[in-house]
């Protein structure tokens, strides 16, 4: 009996807990679920807003599809971070995301984000060889054929 009485004041201990919560003023748990689609939107430019580097390090927070294949047919090297930035813009605001946000699946969009990795690898070429040298103008060449290819709808149905 006594054992009954102990699971019986536990359970409205919990109850009355929860009821509490439930109708307590405040603000409510925003949680993925609950949030807008101009709410994601907004967290989705503010991360694709960061520099690759900084991008690389952010926490992968839901509702995002953080997957990269970085490159894909393009040896990663000092582009990862940039490759890997662009599939999330790819993966958030296309049509192919696992979590299938779709928050932008525009020529417009997918122009921006193409242009948006490219300006992020001719950092890293900057940021990695003196202006100038062999290794910097090949740098460039590399993202600008990326670009270009980008540009030019290779990848298309990654996106669309």
């Amino acid at each position: 009996m006594r054992a009954r009485n102990v699971l019986s004041k536990a359970f409205a201990t919990v109850l009355t807990a929860l009821l509490a919560v439930a109708v307590l003023p405040g603000e409510a748990y925003a949680g993925p679920a609950s949030r807008s689609v101009a709410d994601v939107r907004g967290e989705a430019d503010r991360i694709m807003g960061l520099s690759r580097l900084d991008f690389i390090n952010h926490d992968h927070i839901p509702p995002f599809d953080w997957d990269t294949d970085g490159c894909t047919f393009w040896p990663d090297g000092v582009f990862y971070e940039a490759c890997a930035q662009h599939d999330f813009g790819y993966r958030n605001y296309g049509n192919h995301g696992s979590t299938h946000l779709s928050l932008s699946p525009t020529e417009e969009t997918k122009a921006w984000l193409d242009e948006r990795l490219h300006n992020q690898m001719r950092f890293a070429c900057n940021e990695n060889w003196p202006a100038g040298s062999a290794s910097h103008t090949s740098c460039l060449a590399q993202a600008t054929i990326i670009h270009d290819a980008l540009s030019a709808g290779i990848g298309k149905e990654n996106f669309f």
